[in-house]
């Protein structure tokens, strides 16, 4: 498996900057510890974040599509676009696809989530295993955990092995 260079990194340290970080304070996932890339229905404790779920799905089928737009436009919430201008996020949406390849596939129903707390702000990552030309990635999504789960208020990406 490929590595991916300095100029990726450096888009995955520019996007965790802007976006938020938070300590987790519970967990469900679908598949087991040894193998996270698995699909299955959300459980009974997950139905509540489907719109996590859908709202990940669309943002990664908006980044395959080449739609980073859409992405800033309809996607990202107001506070996070207030932290990361358009023209910075749709660069490092085009050094992604450069250093990782184009999206060859991920799986709908792979599903994590995390709940925690960032400052005081209740939060929700919800997590997709992603398969791109040239390896592998994580995509963390993050929204305010207030059962909307509309807008993301962060994003993050890094390489995985898996």
């Amino acid at each position: 498996m490929r590595r991916f260079g300095l100029p990726f990194l450096t888009a995955v340290a520019v996007l965790l900057l802007a976006a938020c970080r938070f300590e987790v304070s519970s967990s469900v996932h679908s598949g087991t510890v040894k193998d996270a890339n698995v699909e299955e229905p959300l459980t009974e404790g997950a139905r509540k974040y489907e719109r996590a779920l859908e709202v990940s799905n669309q943002v990664l089928d908006r980044i395959a599509a080449h739609d980073y737009e859409r992405i800033y436009r309809e996607n990202l919430d107001p506070a996070f676009r207030a932290q990361l201008d358009h023209e910075t996020f749709l660069r490092m949406m085009q050094q992604l696809e450069i250093n990782a390849g184009p999206i060859l596939t991920y799986k709908r129903m792979q599903w994590a989530f995390d709940r925690g707390s960032d400052k005081g702000v209740d939060l929700l990552a919800s997590t997709k295993i992603v398969r791109h030309q040239k390896g592998w990635l994580n995509y963390q999504f993050v929204f305010r955990d207030d059962g909307n789960y509309a807008s993301l208020v962060g994003l993050h990406y890094a390489s995985r092995k898996n």
